[in-house]
């Protein structure tokens, strides 16, 4: 299942979003699909993409002839695992992947089919594999010749935008005024195009039972079937919002809607009923996420969401927690900046001018500590274990030991040094118990039980700078550190500590 962040009926999440400046071939992407190596493959308006996680490799017209146009609307996968594109004039190619290039497929749909377009194409509850056109009508995919058959002869309406099969094996034909419901000749069985009078453009049967229809210019219908696949109803949904473009499913009862204005939706589907609430990132103020042309959620249950002029946004599948504003807790225009949890669901938080802050599992403030109470500043930067307690550090002040049990702050009883060490940046405890200090402006502290001494960065080492301002050690798994510096990195694993 993909899980959320979610929070007051809207849902916040954490993206990554790629662009042209990423590589991506346009920031028109179509459609989205992933191979069996893990690849994700896009259909753009300027070529294909294929991203590897990293970075991506793009393929256009002049350099493979085989695709015949750029502009590419369609990305699936065939049964056989052939990746596949296709788009306007019919054009509809399959991935090489042994000597990366592309074959042309399309020769199934005649010599004519240069007059109609690819509309989609999607594997059906059963498996099979249906392709739709305007102008060409439907076809299944053939698994022993490895080819699409026409099938549905006898529809008048060849103009398919999307089909789709129930369980009692009829087919759902979407076009541009409804839908009718077909079986495998193309005999029209049932007709909906007069009571919904929209084009339909994509069809998800949720369940057995229920089959949901959206519309591009309109709104969302249901499509509600007995056990024994008699149609009880087609019915429009409301909705608090308009013009869905795309649809898929991320779990059996969590479906993602994506609108052609109005950003992307999370549908709860419970006993024949959706709720929906409206997702936003939660980590990019400086994009747009609106018009949405397509979803896919991928094997690692990430959803992918294309859009017509920002590129795509990847949702990564989260643990559900709640959000929420820092002005629910009384401390408004206050920044997070460390966290530790200390047991029943309870958890410090450490904050950039607000000071120390004890939530319970419902994110209720149980106990707030600042420079009134003893902190010597409210600019806490870091929090880690020790003996009993915590140690915290912070921005303008020399640490400070905590006692969970009482919540008594106590001063951090050491030798004397020289040099003082009042702003500690980090903490990190290493696995023979002590502790690496990086301060800001005076290097780097190392503390063993009570006893604080300098770890020496030898300036000759880096022509003769002082190295003082740190950010942040780790301890490798072979015991060596890294230590950050704002110049650069320092490693003792040969002994000493060296840039």
């Amino acid at each position: 299942m993909l899980n959320v962040v979610g929070a007051h009926g809207e849902i916040q999440c954490y993206f990554f979003h790629y662009t042209t400046e990423n590589g991506l071939a346009s920031n028109n992407v179509h459609d989205i699909v992933e191979d069996q190596n893990g690849f994700i493959w896009l259909a753009t308006h300027y070529g294909i993409s294929r991203f590897d996680g990293c970075s991506f490799r793009n393929y256009e017209e002049s350099r493979f002839p085989e695709m015949k146009r750029n502009d590419t609307y369609h990305a699936f996968k065939l049964p056989n695992g052939d990746i596949t594109f296709g788009g306007s004039n019919f054009t509809i190619y399959s991935y090489d992947n042994k000597n990366h290039t592309f074959h042309d497929i399309s020769g199934f749909a005649g010599d004519d089919a240069y007059n109609s377009d690819l509309t989609g194409c999607s594997i059906q509850p059963d498996g099979e594999c249906l392709l739709s056109s305007t102008g060409k009508g439907v076809f299944s995919y053939d698994t022993k010749a490895n080819t699409f058959r026409t099938i549905c002869d006898n529809i008048t309406d060849k103009k398919v935008l999307d089909v789709s099969k129930d369980f009692k094996g009829r087919y759902w034909i979407g076009c541009y005024s409804g839908v009718y419901i077909v079986d495998k000749e193309g005999n029209i069985l049932f007709d909906y195009r007069s009571k919904i009078g929209e084009l339909i453009n994509n069809i998800l049967p949720v369940d057995p039972q229920h089959i949901l229809l959206c519309s591009n210019v309109g709104s969302l219908w249901m499509g509600k079937l007995n056990n024994e696949g008699d149609i009880l109803s087609v019915e429009k949904i409301p909705t608090p919002f308009h013009s869905v473009s795309a649809i898929g499913k991320a779990s059996d009862n969590v479906i993602l809607l994506g609108t052609s204005g109005d950003g992307v939706w999370q549908a709860l589907f419970s006993n024949g009923t959706l709720s929906f609430d409206k997702i936003n990132p939660i980590n990019k103020v400086d994009a747009t996420l609106s018009k949405v042309s397509s979803i896919y959620v991928d094997s690692k249950d990430r959803a992918w969401i294309s859009t017509n002029d920002n590129g795509i946004w990847c949702m990564d599948k989260m643990s559900e927690t709640k959000s929420f504003s820092s002005i629910k807790l009384g401390i408004p225009k206050s920044v997070g900046t460390c966290f530790y949890p200390c047991g029943k669901g309870n958890l410090l938080l450490g904050t950039d001018g607000a000071g120390l802050i004890l939530l319970d599992a419902n994110n209720n403030v149980l106990k707030r500590w600042t420079v009134n109470d003893g902190l010597p500043s409210n600019n806490v930067l870091d929090i880690e274990k020790y003996q009993n307690g915590v140690l915290l550090s912070f921005w303008g002040g020399n640490p400070v030991y905590l006692t969970l049990e009482d919540g008594i702050l106590k001063p951090l009883e050491t030798n004397k040094l020289p040099t003082p060490s009042n702003t500690v940046k980090d903490i990190m405890k290493m696995k023979d118990g002590a502790y690496l200090l990086s301060t800001g402006g005076y290097g780097v502290y190392m503390l063993k039980g009570n006893n604080l001494s300098n770890i020496t960065l030898d300036p000759k080492l880096l022509n003769d700078a002082q190295d003082l301002w740190m950010e942040q050690a780790i301890q490798l798994s072979d015991g060596s550190v890294r230590i950050l510096s704002s110049r650069t990195i320092w490693s003792n694993k040969d002994g000493s500590f060296k840039p």
